[in-house]
This record gives C-alpha cells, sequence and structure tokens, in this order.
C-alpha cells in the first residue's frame, strides 16, 4: 500500500513512518524541512519537502497515494502567535483533504 505520512521528522511521525515500513507500506514521507538522511538506503521512504499550506505541493505529495496519515502541525507554544499556528494548521488540513477528494 502506498501510503503518504505528513509531518515525517516530528516525534508522531518519526514513529509513524517506522510502525508503516515494518508493515511493508511503501512510504512517502513529507515534512516542512530537509530530511535527515543525506543519501537514501533501500528501504528509506520517498521524501518529498513540501510545505502543505500551498496547494500546489499539497497536491504533488497525495498524487498516487492510496492513504494518507497526517501528522504535521506546528504545535503550541512555539512562540508563533496562535492566529498564524491555527491558520497553518487548518491551512495543511484543508489542502491535504482537497487533495485526496481530487485525487482520489
Amino acid at each position: 500500500m502506498k501510503t503518504l505520512v505528513t509531518g515525517a521528522r516530528g516525534k508522531v511521525g518519526t514513529a509513524t513512518v517506522a510502525a508503516l515500513g515494518r508493515r511493508g507500506h511503501e512510504i512517502r514521507a513529507t515534512d516542512l524541512h530537509r530530511p535527515v538522511f543525506e543519501r537514501p538506503e533501500p528501504g528509506d521512504p520517498d521524501y518529498m519537502q513540501a510545505d502543505l499550506t500551498d496547494a500546489g505541493q499539497a497536491y504533488a505529495v497525495v498524487r498516487g497515494m492510496d492513504t494518507v496519515v497526517h501528522t504535521a502541525a506546528i504545535p503550541e507554544p512555539t512562540g508563533n502567535a496562535p492566529h498564524t499556528v491555527f491558520q497553518n494548521n487548518l491551512m495543511a488540513t484543508f489542502n491535504l483533504i482537497e487533495a485526496a477528494v481530487r485525487w482520489g
């Protein structure tokens, strides 16, 4: 099964990628930041750096996936204004839902 995991560098995302990998999922991992591995090894997830608040980038990471596990978020407290945190988290989730509906 082709599975997208958002927020792949976070605590929950990292654990999710590992668990799904052990179960044989073909994983596309995405995060706002660069991957921690510079040279992918066999079995590493397909990594795409993306800003999910950008609809085009959200569409690109969702395309071709069977399932989406959305763990990406800006948690509180981050030093960001609450409105900014809410807006970013809401837009990323909205864009992923739109992309999933579009790509089926």
